[in-house]
């Protein structure tokens, strides 16, 4: 009559307070992004700074500011997905201890009828309650392996910042006209 069925392991608890945090996290860097913005329009203004300099730090921190507002949506992603996840988990673990509760009652009742009928709904519950975690999972693999690549699109190689940071010309960059390190009068044009 007992058929076993696996406690899922995992704490659905700590699960949903890290999710809290990350949402915590998405506000701040969407706040930072906003407040970046500001500060560095802020900043050139009031210094009166104007030029190529000028221009490059608008178009850098421009960037940065453009990079840091996009992160909020995927990260809220994450957080979703690892609350709906720990929700299922939760409700597995219930159905499983009630399944073993209910089968362990069978067993002491000499397994009356009334007693197996309801090992056996709970049983179903159970597996039903695993099975959705399973899906859960799965689902949250997919969710954030997507968010991931958001973040990727912000953080990664063809990002905003790294893009402009690709564009600048670096101090050994002698097509540019910059002396490479070591090389004190730059290259030589004869």
């Amino acid at each position: 009559m007992v058929m076993p069925i696996t406690m899922p392991g995992g704490q659905p608890g700590i699960l949903e307070q890290l999710a809290d945090r990350l949402e915590a996290i998405a506000e701040g860097t969407a706040d930072l992004g906003a407040s970046t913005r500001q500060a560095t329009v802020s900043i050139r203004s009031e210094a009166a700074w104007t030029g190529d300099a000028a221009d490059a730090y608008t178009a850098f921190t421009g960037n940065l500011a453009q990079g840091v507002a996009s992160a909020p949506a995927p990260l809220s992603k994450i957080a979703l997905a690892v609350r709906d996840y720990a929700g299922c988990l939760r409700t597995a673990q219930e159905k499983v201890a009630a399944y073993t509760s209910a089968a362990a009652s069978a067993e002491v009742s000499g397994n009356d009828s009334g007693y197996v009928s309801a090992a056996q709904m709970a049983a179903q519950k159970a597996h039903d309650a695993v099975a959705a975690w399973q899906a859960a999972g799965d689902r949250a693999a997919a969710d954030v392996n997507a968010a991931v690549g958001q973040l990727g699109d912000v953080f990664g190689p063809q990002n905003p910042v790294a893009s402009w940071l690709g564009r600048q010309p670096v101090p050994w960059d002698t097509l540019a006209g910059f002396s490479a390190l070591g090389d004190p009068a730059g290259p030589q044009i004869l």
